[in-house]
């Protein structure tokens, strides 16, 4: 669920409901045609016409009704149930009456223009059935001859009005009978959205680095800090209550959380405060990711401070080739931000330069080997727990980089990144 998700979302509701007012005026207007039509043996030819027409309404009214459904079906807001029961009960009722008499009609035209041509009545299980809902030329070229085809336009005519009111059916029951497995997805997909964009990508990389400059004045906090800030998060989460109620007892259980979001009955506006909770439950994972790493770390004895970095150089990349080679790989980084050093971070522990399971460790060598801080301490957190650096030992994929991050930023960072990594290969290979 993001800003520009929800306009989407507005946007197809508002065509769905023009739509469907259309249809309703053009299956009235059908149905009172064909009545006219049929009195008359030389006007059938016009009716099949009618139809074919009204044949195509109803095809494109199944597309967005598709459509529709999918964004009903996987939404945590409140998606008009009066509305799509009414309109799923009127439009039942039509066809209830209107299908049957059309069959009649069928029947009745068959015999006045060709004794012999038997009426088939297209099911769901059938090989026409399937064209009609994926093939557009089936339809098309059924008009190329409509003497011939008639018939068989009036049924697919019956067989749209039947599907399209299952759809509406499908529509007013959406939420019914829902799983602990739907509840999760439902939540899953609309956070994994949430957090799928720029903005939040941004919000993200940026919260580690100011969380440490800002609150905590350049100094890493501890893990009992770090607890207090996921506190801190929760209670914002609480002050929400005259939003959500009582929430806070399911934000680590997805299903009850999407439940619990659901029986609020949200409208689908920009403004929601369901993004709001995102934000905050956004930073929450953040805060727990941090302090997993925090504890990842924790060692059961004090080291000594031997003036070790911790990096063990391979016998293909010396002390002396790293410092013979820092000059071009600094200029390489000229205009470049902290976050771009996890490619040459990537490629010197992928290729086996050097010997480094951390990516703190290697920024304290960096910062030993080049006499100045390169990389903040509020960074390097944020580099790694980036895919970048959990990944440095594995080749990188773009697919791996957007399963973590879908946005077009990270796509263009993949990019970037392979050719940064393939530019110092070469300046290392040259050293």
């Amino acid at each position: 669920m993001t800003v520009d998700g929800i306009k989407a979302r507005i946007a197809l509701f508002n065509q769905y409901d023009q739509a469907m007012a259309k249809l309703v005026e053009e299956l009235e207007y059908f149905y009172k045609n064909s009545k006219v039509f049929v009195r008359q043996e030389s006007e059938a030819i016009k009716l099949y016409g009618l139809a074919f027409n009204f044949a195509w309404t109803l095809r494109n009214s199944i597309e967005l009704c598709q459509k529709y459904e999918h964004e009903v079906k996987n939404s945590l807001l409140h998606e008009r149930f009066d509305i799509n029961k009414k309109l799923s009960d009127d439009f039942e009722h039509s066809v209830n009456e209107i299908v049957p008499q059309l069959e009649n009609l069928c029947q009745t035209l068959s015999v006045s223009i060709d004794d012999n041509r038997r009426v088939e009545v297209i099911t769901a299980d059938d090989s026409d059935a399937e064209k009609l809902l994926s093939d557009n030329e089936y339809l098309s070229e059924l008009s190329k001859d409509l003497a011939a085809n008639g018939n068989k336009i009036l049924n697919i005519v019956c067989f749209y009005l039947r599907h399209i009111s299952k759809q509406l059916i499908n529509i007013k029951t959406v939420r019914a009978n829902l799983t602990d497995n739907d509840y999760r997805f439902l939540f899953e997909r609309e956070f994994k959205e949430y957090i799928s964009t720029d903005e939040w990508c941004d919000l993200k990389y940026g919260f580690i680095e100011r969380t440490i400059k800002n609150k905590y004045h350049g100094i890493e906090p501890t893990k009992e800090q770090l607890y207090e800030l996921r506190n801190d998060e929760i209670e914002r989460i609480v002050e929400m209550s005259d939003n959500f109620g009582a929430i806070d007892p399911y934000l680590d259980d997805y299903p009850k959380l999407s439940r619990h979001i659901l029986n609020r009955d949200f409208n689908t506006e920009i403004n929601t405060p369901v993004l709001d909770l995102f934000l905050h439950i956004g930073r929450k994972q953040i805060i727990e990711q941090w302090q997993e790493q925090l504890e990842e770390e924790e060692l059961c004895y004090v080291p000594e401070d031997d003036g070790e970095t911790g990096v063990i150089y391979s016998e293909k990349y010396s002390e002396a080739i790293c410092r013979r080679t820092m000059p071009q790989i600094l200029a390489l980084y000229e205009e470049r931000g902290a976050m771009d050093w996890v490619c040459f971070y990537h490629v010197l522990v992928y290729f086996n330069y050097i010997g480094c399971d951390d990516f703190n460790t290697f920024n304290r060598w960096l910062t030993q080997i080049t006499g100045k801080v390169i990389i903040s301490a509020g960074n390097a957190r944020k580099i790694k727990m980036s895919y970048w650096a959990k990944n440095a030992k594995k080749p990188w994929t773009k697919e791996g980089a957007l399963a973590e991050t879908n946005t077009a930023q990270q796509e263009t960072k993949f990019r970037n990144y392979t050719l940064l990594c393939d530019e110092i290969r070469n300046i290392i290979r040259q050293g």
